[in-house]
């Protein structure tokens, strides 16, 4: 079971995988861009996300602020469960993905 979820500033679509995973673009294949407020993204040499940085330039590769976290049925319950408690409480959440 994968939980996707996606920062409510924007828009776009894209496939859910049935596993951890982070939205991303690359800054050279975008127009009209606020390269500033971007969450930049590192990828090593196999597209594994090995670190994201708020707000600072540290590659072409930003986040659009989705991330899919696969999980067990009972970790999706307690997620789930304070998921809103979570979200209420945080103007923004870090997710380390493993």
């Amino acid at each position: 079971m994968v939980y996707f979820i996606k920062d409510s500033d924007g828009f776009y679509r894209c496939d859910v995988e049935e596993r951890n995973q982070v939205a991303y673009f690359d800054l050279n294949d975008m127009d009209d861009i606020n390269a500033r407020t971007k969450s930049y993204v590192d990828l090593d040499v196999n597209d594994v996300v090995t670190n994201i940085v708020e707000k600072k330039v540290i590659s072409s590769t930003f986040s659009s602020g989705g991330y899919g976290l696969q999980m067990r049925k009972s970790s999706a319950k307690t997620f789930r469960k304070n998921y809103r408690t979570w979200t209420e409480n945080a103007t923004s959440v870090i997710l380390y993905l493993r």
